[in-house]
């Protein structure tokens, strides 16, 4: 759950162990993404990337 919440997949409390879906989580789940994939691009995306950055990711 930790690696899910660190990826932005989830949202995790760790002294009540609950945990809640967010929409990137859903969207991962649905189109069979894995977290390290998520992960990655988390990292590579910024919002100041132009088109030709954009593709190259």
């Amino acid at each position: 759950a930790v690696k899910l919440d660190k990826s932005g997949l989830i949202r995790y409390d760790r002294t009540s162990g609950a945990f809640q879906p967010l929409e990137l989580g859903r969207i991962a789940s649905h189109y069979y993404i894995t977290c390290e994939t998520i992960h990655t691009y988390n990292q590579l995306l910024k919002a100041h990337l132009s088109e030709i950055e954009l593709l190259r990711v």
